[in-house]
């Protein structure tokens, strides 16, 4: 059984290197928000976001995530996962949905 997921929304469409050029054109060049916005094609609210951490941080790292959801697996676990059910699957003892659940 095949999935697509199919993306709903246009939330987070925009480029990690445009979004750090954005706020370094803000932090260095002391260029606004909205203006760095159009310029870069990046949300303004995202820009502010990133630059009114608290002092205790004063990185201003971006990161694009998937909001609340988190990763349960690293990318190593992952391949070894997506490994062991090639191998099941080529000898003919394919998992289920359920049956893969279950393995943890």
């Amino acid at each position: 059984m095949v999935r697509t997921y199919v993306r709903k929304n246009d939330r987070q469409k925009w480029d990690i290197n445009a979004m750090e050029l954005a706020v370094e054109a803000v932090l260095l060049s002391k260029m606004g928000f909205l203006k760095a916005s159009k310029q870069f094609n990046v949300p303004r609210s995202s820009i502010e976001r990133y630059l009114k951490r608290p002092k205790k941080k004063p990185d201003y790292k971006v990161d694009k995530s998937d909001g609340k959801y988190k990763n349960v697996f690293t990318a190593e676990q992952e391949a070894e996962l997506v490994s062991y059910l090639k191998t099941t699957e080529n000898r003919i003892f394919g998992l289920t949905m359920k049956d893969l659940r279950s393995l943890g």
